[in-house]
């Protein structure tokens, strides 16, 4: 008896250089091998290395089908065109139905490869509704700078040979799930994800690697991750599959690159932005937190996503239950895998009636500055300390993981915020108010309502002209005397603090 059945075309099995083997002989080792890591014993892996279309499609051939419990599909040009390769597929979802169904335990025993991309319009009819249910497993990438195709095999180098293996691994996982949970017996009972579910949303062609080392991580850890299926191409449809998907799961999780993406011919927004926008949804109506990464300033070419980027920085209808992220994904992976750890169980305390508590202590101010103005930014540490208030500072490196955990942990503790604008450009005060402006975000109870903005040396006619409405501005005074607009702020937020 088969555990799994390869259906390809034997075309794709000739090596690109003699003596090499085949792309598919390859492919069908590797899979084995890590299939039987995982399961702990052997199994039989099948394919067909003499028919060719010419040979008669006899009983022989149908009974392998008849015993194996998955197919795997090699879906290139030539298997698409091939009548041989079709039947075998059709054959193989005929005997799957008589014989009880197409899935073990609501996953699919058809799984589909794709070593060479396929148009859709190339695809017959009759396999079109099939493929689209599946989630495919692509051995290749396309540059998303180029366009151009690269798929993952090792004649094309060391990295094309390492995500080879990464793809084998991921079909290898699916595949013994599939296998764990296929007619179980008291020996080998059904086995089911121990974790949690979590939304990881579709994202642009550069991040799918990243995308795709996050899914393999999560499935390691026994979670489950949704959508595990293809999304529809409209956007009414769309709708309906993300918003199933997100009332299933206790945590999403959004990449966006630096490119807008994929717009359905039906919708104004990207598929990316559609998702968070029905995420921010989900989290407004249940509270779902939500992990949300962007990249780097100044990182992205493309107009709409720079402007939709900014979108999401700054109103705050984004930031419900989200924690924002930029450059490096390390924070996010670790924040990820905290929220998804089960919660360290305390011993019950007994309960005594109590009314709420009011903060104690002196108010907290955060006063941000760039590393280089230290020296400048001490005269006002100094005085508002003597005004009472307990003074925060950032870490002197600002691009280490532990400043960027300092940072928040700032913003989680503090009443007020004072933006030292002194060597530091103009970009970087206003990316500062935004991540005041992000603060709720990392889990504050209240948004800051007392920030500031200290204006001081080197001055030019953009620090001269800076307003705002929401924020305090602070010019310095020469020989730092205090002044009016300062001490308003002192006040403020001794009153907000209560």
């Amino acid at each position: 008896m088969n555990d799994v059945f390869i259906s390809y075309a034997h075309i794709d099995d000739q090596p690109m250089l003699e003596g090499q083997r085949g792309w598919i002989s390859q492919f069908h080792r590797s899979l084995e091998v890590r299939m039987a890591q995982l399961l702990g014993q052997e199994l039989k892996i099948w394919r067909d290395p003499k028919l060719q279309g010419s040979d008669l499609f006899d009983d022989a051939l149908v009974r392998q089908f008849s015993d194996s419990k998955v197919l795997v599909s090699v879906l290139t040009p030539r298997y698409v065109r091939s009548e041989w390769c079709r039947r075998e597929l059709e054959e193989f979802v005929r005997l799957a139905g008589t014989q009880g169904a197409l899935t073990a335990d609501n996953k699919s025993r058809v799984f589909k490869v794709v070593k060479t991309p396929v148009a859709p319009h190339d695809i017959p009819p009759q396999l079109i509704d099939l493929f689209s249910r599946l989630l495919g497993f692509e051995f290749y990438e396309i540059d998303p700078e180029t366009g151009k195709l690269r798929e993952f095999d090792e004649t094309f180098g060391l990295v094309a040979r390492q995500r080879f293996f990464e793809r084998i691994y991921d079909l290898a996982h699916e595949m013994c799930a599939v296998l764990k949970t296929f007619q179980p017996t008291p020996d080998t009972p059904a086995v089911r994800p121990s974790g949690k579910t979590v939304y990881l949303a579709t994202t642009t062609l550069e991040l799918q690697p990243e995308r795709d080392k996050i899914r393999r991580e999560l499935l390691e850890r026994g979670h489950r991750v949704l959508p595990d299926a293809p999304l529809p191409s409209l956007s009414s449809e769309i709708e309906s599959a993300v918003k199933s998907c997100l009332g299933q799961c206790t945590v999403a999780v959004h990449l966006l690159g630096r490119h807008y993406g994929t717009t359905p011919e039906d919708a104004a927004e990207s598929v990316p932005a559609l998702q968070l926008r029905w995420s921010a949804e989900a989290a407004g109506q249940r509270a779902l937190p939500r992990l949300i990464w962007l990249p780097g300033e100044g990182e992205t070419t493309d107009e709409r996503q720079r402007a939709f980027l900014t979108e999401i920085q700054d109103l705050p209808k984004w930031h419900f239950c989200a924690d924002l992220f930029e450059g490096n994904l390390t924070a996010l992976k670790k924040d990820l895998l905290a929220k998804l750890s089960p919660a360290e169980k305390k011993p019950l305390a007994p309960t005594v009636a109590t009314t709420p508590a009011t903060p104690t202590g002196p108010a907290r101010v955060y006063l941000m500055c760039e590393a280089a103005d230290e020296p400048a930014v001490e005269a006002l540490e100094d005085f508002l300390f003597a005004q009472g208030l307990e003074v925060c500072l950032p870490a002197g490196d600002g691009g280490s993981a532990d400043a960027s955990t300092l940072h928040r942990e700032n913003l989680l503790s503090c009443d007020g915020v004072i933006v030292f604008y002194g060597s530091a450009p103009r970009a970087w005060v206003d990316i500062k108010l935004r991540d005041v402006l992000k603060a709720p975000g990392y889990g504050r109870a209240a948004p800051i309502t007392v920030q500031g903005v200290y204006i001081a040396p080197p001055l030019d006619h953009r620090k001269e002209r800076f307003r705002s409405h929401d924020t305090h501005v602070i010019h310095a005074q020469p020989d730092f005397a205090a002044n009016t607009a300062l001490a308003k702020f002192v006040q403020a937020l001794k009153e907000a603090r209560g």
